[in-house]
């Protein structure tokens, strides 16, 4: 696993569910008493990237595996795509949710334009077939995402 960590990520206590500057352009934030997350990146430089899923290698890492994962993964701003390198950085995550035996479900919010559509297609191929023990459910609307995640969350599923 590649694991790139340009500066290490401390995320804010479970308990604390303000929104966290993670950079300039990728934020954070524990959901429902930090039984969830979310994180969100409006940019795709090299930088955002790592910043992105840095953050999400911070949740997974410390994450306790007897409780279910839920993650909203929102990359849904018009200036995120499918670079080669966030494919890579994106296996990182997926290995290290195998590694840790992390079971549950990521809501995924995707711009609706072309290149989210793409997006949705290639990352859904590259992402199910590196880690089947995290579910990706994809949206282009937020809401939609929220209740999804409420309802999954609600059913212990």
């Amino acid at each position: 696993m590649q694991k790139v960590m340009d500066s290490v990520i401390t995320l804010p206590d479970r308990s604390d569910t303000t929104l966290t500057h993670i950079s300039e352009k990728v934020t954070f934030q524990w959901l429902h008493d930090g039984q969830a997350y979310e994180t969100k990146t409006t940019g795709a430089k090299r930088e955002d990237i790592d910043a992105y899923i840095n953050a999400n290698l911070a949740a997974i890492q410390q994450w306790d595996t007897a409780l279910p994962f839920y993650s909203v993964q929102n990359i849904s701003h018009k200036d995120v795509s499918i670079t080669p390198y966030f494919k890579v950085r994106l296996a990182d995550a997926a290995t290290l949710m195998e590694e840790r035996g992390v079971r549950g479900y990521s809501m995924v919010i995707l711009n609706n334009g072309f290149s989210g559509n793409l997006l949705k297609l290639l990352s859904r191929f590259f992402v199910n077939r590196v880690n089947s023990s995290v579910t990706q459910i994809w949206f282009t609307d937020h809401q939609k995402a929220y209740t999804e995640l409420e309802t999954r969350m609600a059913s212990g599923r």
